[in-house]
């Protein structure tokens, strides 16, 4: 195996299922529609669990490589000082349209997994995920080029 750097999932995609390499790590989103179709074939996901749009898709860590957890994830963002009324609108607003159905069939039916934090919920989950990278990289001895 070698690393090949692309600047973009699309190329990548494309050439993975022309057999050219033959392997990546993807998102979902753009890699589901290539998976459906039969061009590409899922051997995991990154994720804690397994997800509905593929059941049968096994996790990284249920093939031995525990802890094994990588991913994207969007969030709705606001500049700092904004008026607390204002982002409890936007969070509540966001939230209620995440619980739509149309919203939710699509977004889950593009592999997405939904979950609605509330803005303490999102601030947890974003210092969370910061903590871990953080040992990722420490662990691994990156330092900054």
């Amino acid at each position: 195996w070698s690393y090949v750097p692309y600047k973009g999932g699309a190329q990548a995609l494309n050439d993975v299922a022309s057999g050219q390499p033959e392997a990546l790590f993807n998102g979902m989103l753009a890699a589901l529609p290539l998976v459906k179709s039969g061009r590409l074939r899922a051997l995991a996901i990154s994720s804690e669990k397994r997800w509905p749009t593929l059941p049968d898709l096994p996790t990284v860590s249920e093939q031995g490589y525990e802890g094994f957890l990588t991913g994207s994830w969007q969030g709705l963002l606001a500049a700092p000082g904004t008026p607390p009324e204002i982002i409890a609108k936007l969070n509540a607003d966001m939230r209620q349209a995440l619980q739509a159905n149309d919203v939710q069939e699509r977004l889950t039916g593009g592999g997405l997994d939904i979950h609605g934090y509330t803005r303490e919920e999102f601030h947890q989950f974003v210092l969370r995920d910061l903590a871990r990278w953080a040992k990722v990289v420490k662990d691994a001895g990156i330092t900054p080029e």
